[in-house]
């Protein structure tokens, strides 16, 4: 069986064959019982000889040294193709979409599962609801990654820095940030990560609608880990900013179990004063008010336009936002004031 081939400068290589085709009383390819175009590319180096046929042929041809005589594995064509192929792959697709496919690709080895790195099991918080309440608004949950999308212009600092750090204090996993067009993303290899949402919490792998993706029952029976998934729902799948001529905090879903359990929660907590189709929310202050006292935001497009309509009276527009002038606001961010102050 072959084991290696070999590879011969121009010079020596067309020597070689020369001589061979000399000493043999019949066709080249003939004696070697290989096809005739087959033969003409080991002579012209359009292939790299077989260890086999480079003996009959070395012995043919009477030369007892070849100077440039390289020996290199049976498999080096699909090394080196697969290599041209993988370059090929990464500059199409990404390094993300690259990655992802290769870290699927060990997941399905049974030496690269007992290798898949453990993560942190986090404590029932705040904290750990606002990541599940990400993950229900604005993120797909697959068995090898979670993946999770915003606004590349006005989530920017939510996704690129804010949620990235969560994850790591939770789980102590990193994350990759990457952009396509307007659209950033913030994703999560980590299979441990993806079984424990899954198993733990029960959130659905795939289309959350069609899965129908729910609030799950542990988490409904904490307080605190249900006021930071409604912080996460509606930093991703809500809206805190000018309605019209009023300023307004909204939630939207198009799952009805999800919509239905959300409006439960918040008509609890006094939140909402409307609810219609697959919308939820208020515009009165003192709900707006509670909502950021308690249940507080994250996402700095929502803080910055919640400070300037209660600190200064203004309604802004997405577009007319400033968000560096508040790179300082600690996250999440709490209205620090009583319920009591009379609303403008």
């Amino acid at each position: 069986m072959e084991s290696f081939r070999i590879l011969l400068e121009k010079q020596e290589r067309l020597q070689l064959f020369k001589r061979f085709e000399k000493n043999i009383k019949i066709k080249p390819e003939t004696f070697l019982k290989v096809p005739y175009y087959t033969y003409k590319k080991y002579k012209y180096g359009l292939l790299s000889i077989p260890s086999d046929i480079f003996n009959l042929v070395s012995e043919k041809s009477e030369i007892s040294k070849l100077h440039s005589k390289q020996i290199i594995p049976s498999n080096w064509g699909a090394v080196k193709g697969g290599k041209l192929g993988i370059r090929s792959l990464y500059r199409k697709y990404g390094k993300e979409k690259f990655s992802e496919w290769r870290r699927t690709a060990a997941y399905k080895n049974p030496f690269f599962r007992s290798q898949i790195k453990l993560i942190k099991i986090p404590k029932e918080n705040e904290s750990l609801g606002e990541f599940i309440g990400i993950v229900l608004g604005d993120g797909t949950l697959t068995k090898h990654f979670v993946r999770l999308s915003g606004d590349a212009t006005t989530d920017l600092p939510y996704f690129k820095k804010y949620i990235p750090k969560l994850i790591w204090e939770l789980f102590k996993v990193k994350s990759s940030v990457y952009f396509n067009k307007n659209v950033i993303y913030v994703t999560i290899f980590s299979v441990r990560l993806c079984e424990y949402l899954h198993e733990k919490w029960g959130l659905p792998y795939g289309d959350k609608v069609i899965n129908k993706a729910h609030l799950p029952e542990r988490l409904l029976e904490n307080r605190h880990m249900l006021k930071g998934c409604i912080r996460g729902l509606v930093d991703t799948d809500g809206y805190i900013g000018k309605d019209g001529d009023a300023f307004c905090i909204r939630f939207t879903s198009h799952n009805p179990i999800l919509f239905n359990q959300v409006k439960e929660v918040m008509r609890k907590l006094n939140l909402i004063s409307f609810s219609y189709n697959r919308e939820l929310g208020t515009r009165r202050k003192k709900n707006i008010l509670r909502y950021m006292k308690e249940v507080r935001s994250s996402n700095l497009k929502n803080v910055v336009r919640f400070k300037e309509y209660d600190e200064n009276n203004r309604l802004i527009k997405i577009k007319d936002l400033d968000l560096l002038k508040y790179q300082h606001i600690k996250l999440p961010y709490r209205w620090t004031r009583s319920l009591s102050v009379k609303s403008r």
